[in-house]
């Protein structure tokens, strides 16, 4: 950890100078060794200089700073978290001897008219010259009981020792090492606190006092130093938590967003060069809303406005003082001109180093939007497509035989099922038609139920199928996910340039990611979009995909059913309140976030301004379930056509084949008459 050491000096007029330098070095943490008395001096400064909100911590080494009145201090101390160090105890002992409470009373006198803005307390420099001159009376009283002891004329430019030099010590640390925690065996009561001394006689075994102030709550011991013990903080978590909580309280947060509707937009119509109003009731979008319930539940105002360049946040380059220089709402959290950032803010790594998070109010990822494919002409015979066409077997027209109905006593019998016979009959069967022959045995009856069981369940599956394949719009894309995406040629992709989806490709790792960007930046202006509107008028428009969060996927494809998500997400993230880095309020909003996501509120918040605004229905209830890519469709004369076709043609074939088994059978009647005669 490294230190910037300056110099404070009242009287000469740097001090001024030191602040000023330490303000445009965005320094936020002081170890302030300042005397009481210029203590005034020292806030108003740091106040014309903004450096007393809540991002400045102060840890004051000078003794009594916990003694102040900042009710005097008030026009100057906005916010500031205070720390000072405490040895001597607010309550004088009370077996203060009569002379020592006078004395006690003549220094505060003299201390209040000298600081105003000091409680009446006495000082810390004083309790000590007390009990140190009280002790080294001690020592001198019990070292003149066993030793004569001389003073001896010394020269302070020498290293000549006082020979009773040590005994004194010696004494005066028995005497405190008599006395008991209280002090009640020392013949005076210390006003610092019990005191102990090592064998060097320097003050051992004490304990300092932590204290810490803050404007809306006051002091409070933060916890003490022991000399054994170390540091111990005494100050629990739940504590700090509600005085976060009441320092919020009708507090002003100075928000900075950026117009990007559903999240936020202003819902007043703008004369040319008007600003938009700080007024909340002016805005509106899912991010306001989600604001507001957070105000109501914390108590703070909000004062919004719009960041100056439209930018989210990128890193600039550096500064003279070596820092990272941002633009767009990042550059103002870490400016401190804004306390809050809400908009479409993605949480990333070289975001949360410069600036604080609370815990996401939404998870998302990369996905590809495109436009749906064109549907498929039907043609004339679907019907047919679900078949597996094979040929089973020949059918013969040649079916006439002689039942012999004038000879009934005759010998002579024939089998109904014969070749041509059987095979009527199964095809009968399969197109589920009577074939007016009945099985007589057994064995054939078996078989031929096996058959119908057979056909019942092949003519079931194939009418399901028809209705599947005749009902179903198919819709074919040119891709399906990322990869193949990144692997063709003909559709040009891109993303919007600057933003987390930019850097999300520029820093990839992953080859199909890292190809993808090297393909993009090489085609920059073809790829590179400057707005997301922008890039879905492309995909309309042109043959192009473009990669965006899949937040704003769903906003688009819900409004205009000519759009699709294409694959799945690229990534997993999420979109978080942006606040300056140290910021108190982090925890405390994220815990509110997250009631808020238990009472599934800013679910139905999502479903107002995702599934509701501006739209009067949404593609995935105009198309089917949601995320289904091939909606059903009724069947139509376009789909079923060719039956009708085939029937006909068939009746024609039907009524050509028995013309020519007419003649055919006439011709034969006739030579079979001549040949008679």
């Amino acid at each position: 950890m490294s230190a910037l050491i300056r110099q404070w000096r009242l009287q000469s007029g740097t001090y001024e100078y030191v602040m000023k330098y330490f303000s445009k070095l965005g320094q936020y943490n002081f170890l302030v060794d300042v005397p009481v008395s210029q203590l005034m001096q020292f806030f108003q400064t740091a106040h014309r200089l903004n450096m007393t909100r809540e991002y400045y911590n102060y840890y004051f080494t000078t003794w009594d700073v916990d003694r102040v009145n900042f009710s005097q201090l008030a026009p100057y101390f906005s916010g500031a978290n205070l720390t000072a160090f405490s040895l001597v105890p607010r309550d004088l002992p009370a077996k203060l001897a009569p002379e020592s409470r006078e004395f006690v009373r003549r220094l505060i006198a003299e201390q209040h008219r000298l600081v105003p803005y000091m409680d009446d307390f006495l000082p810390t420099e004083a309790a000590l010259m007390h009990d140190a001159l009280h002790m080294l009376a001690l020592g001198l009283q019990a070292a003149t009981r066993s030793k004569n002891i001389q003073p001896t004329p010394l020269n302070c430019r020498r290293r000549n020792l006082w020979s009773d030099g040590a005994t004194l010590v010696n004494y005066v640390v028995a005497s405190s090492t008599s006395s008991n925690s209280d002090g009640q065996k020392l013949c005076f009561q210390p006003l610092s606190g019990p005191i102990s001394l090592d064998n060097l006689g320097f003050r051992s075994d004490f304990n300092l006092l932590i204290e810490e102030r803050l404007p809306y709550t006051g002091a409070h011991q933060l916890g003490y130093w022991a000399q054994r013990g170390g540091l111990v903080i005494t100050k629990n978590y739940t504590q700090t938590k509600e005085e976060i909580r009441e320092s919020l309280r009708k507090k002003t947060l100075r928000v900075t967003t950026l117009s990007d509707s559903p999240f936020v937009f202003y819902n007043r119509t703008l004369q040319p060069g008007q600003e938009p109003s700080s007024d909340p009731k002016d805005w509106d979008g899912f991010c306001i809303e989600l604001l507001k319930q957070i105000s109501a539940k914390l108590g703070f105002n909000i004062s919004l406005h719009l960041v100056r360049d439209g930018q989210y946040g990128k890193i600039l380059g550096q500064g003279p003082d070596g820092r990272e220089v941002w633009n767009g709402m990042i550059g103002e959290l870490m400016n401190r001109t804004a306390d809050l950032a809400i908009a479409s803010l993605t949480i990333t790594y070289d975001r949360e180093r410069v600036i604080d998070f609370t815990t996401p109010f939404m998870s998302l990822g990369l996905s590809i939007i495109y436009k749906k494919p064109q549907k498929e002409k039907p043609s004339l015979f679907s019907f047919l497509h679900p078949f597996i066409l094979f040929t089973v077997a020949r059918f013969s027209p040649f079916e006439w035989y002689n039942p012999h109905a004038c000879h009934p006593d005759s010998d002579v019998v024939e089998n109904q099922f014969n070749i041509t016979n059987s095979l009527w009959f199964t095809i009968g069967s399969l197109m589920q038609q009577g074939s007016e022959m009945a099985p007589r045995a057994n064995s054939t009856r078996i078989v031929s139920g096996s058959w119908w069981f057979f056909t019942l369940i092949m003519i079931s599956s194939y009418t399901a199928n028809l209705a599947a394949f005749l009902t179903v719009k198919r819709m074919k894309s040119p891709i399906e996910n990322v990869e193949d995406l990144s692997k063709q040629n003909e559709i040009m992709y891109g993303i919007l340039e600057g933003g987390s989806t930019f850097h999300f490709f520029q820093k990839a790792t992953i080859p199909t990611y890292k190809s993808m960007f090297d393909f993009m930046s090489s085609n920059s202006a073809k790829c590179f979009v400057k707005s997301t509107p922008e890039g879905i008028e492309r995909v309309l428009n042109e043959n192009y995909a473009f990669i965006l969060e899949s937040t704003w996927n769903e906003y688009y494809t819900q409004r205009n059913c000519k759009l699709m998500q294409v694959g799945g997400l690229l990534d997993s993230k999420g979109y978080g309140i942006g606040m300056p880095a140290g910021s108190p309020y982090v925890d405390v909003f994220s815990e509110t976030i997250l009631e808020l996501q238990k009472s599934q509120a800013i679910e139905s918040l999502r479903q107002k301004w995702w599934r509701k605004f501006n739209i009067s229905k949404p593609c995935d209830d105009t198309d089917g379930p949601s995320g289904n890519r091939h909606p059903t469709n009724a069947l139509g004369l376009e789909q079923i056509g060719g039956a009708f076709i085939i029937l006909t043609a068939g009746m024609l074939l039907s009524v050509l084949c028995a013309g020519i088994e007419f003649c055919f059978k006439h011709i034969k009647h006739s030579v079979s008459v001549g040949w008679d005669s």
